[in-house]
């Protein structure tokens, strides 16, 4: 996956506040009859950042519910498994996917809920670049090779 940039001015709103993010997800929650996803310590990504220097990547578990928990992973430019504890997921943004239209509407959906994370709700993966990057990280160009994601 290559992202030129994080933030383009969108025409129809130039005023908009600045956010720079590159987000996807994948729905799971049709394959997980016969698991027993509750009992996942660990979300495990196995890739590698494609420039010559690291990238981070956010990484979240979605509820049924729109609650998003996540962490973040700092990629190599070796490929290898990178690892989140499950304990450590914390309440992240949850973007809104597919992007809103007309564009005025919120990039990120807030709920106002405070949960802890019910891995039994668990549906869909977010993977997002723009959390956690300083300044000068968010003005660059982003390379990730995805290779897996699983929980283990």
């Amino acid at each position: 996956m290559s992202v030129e940039k994080l933030f383009n001015v969108d025409a129809e709103n130039p005023n908009a506040v600045k956010v720079s993010d590159y987000s996807m997800r994948y729905y799971f929650g049709d394959k997980l009859a016969g698991t027993n996803i509750t009992q996942a310590k660990k979300l495990i990504f196995k890739g590698r950042s494609l420039d010559s220097k690291s990238c981070k990547v956010q990484l979240a578990l979605v509820t049924s519910e729109g609650l998003a928990y996540g962490g973040i992973v700092d990629l190599q430019t070796k490929s290898g498994d990178y690892e989140i504890s499950i304990g450590d997921l914390k309440e992240v943004k949850l973007v809104t996917l597919p992007r809103p239209y007309p564009t005025f509407l919120p990039y990120f959906f807030e709920n106002g809920v405070t949960k802890n994370l019910d891995l039994s709700k668990v549906e869909t993966l977010q993977i997002s670049i723009g959390p956690g990057l300083t300044q000068s990280e968010l003005e660059e160009k982003h390379e990730i090779a995805i290779q897996s994601i699983r929980l283990e």
